[in-house]
């Protein structure tokens, strides 16, 4: 009875976890626009970070506008 119960529940999750997934897809399609002029770009509290480029130990350029999360290596 107890492993009735918990194949249950884990069907139940795996389930939600798929109509989650299926249902988010495409989702995300629209939506407000990001405008800068809105805002001050500028080193000061408050202000929105300014554009910059940086150079990957590969070799590569990479964008600040072009990624959503910046990594720092140490």
């Amino acid at each position: 009875m107890k492993k009735a119960i918990i194949v249950i529940v884990i069907a139940a999750m795996f389930g939600y976890a798929i109509y989650e997934f299926v249902g988010s897809s495409g989702a995300d399609t629209g939506g407000e626009t990001f405008d800068e002029s809105e805002y001050d770009v500028g080193l000061e509290v408050g202000n929105l970070a300014p554009d910059f480029e940086l150079t990957t130990l590969e070799g590569e350029n990479r964008k600040s506008c072009l990624i959503s999360a910046v990594s720092v290596s140490f």
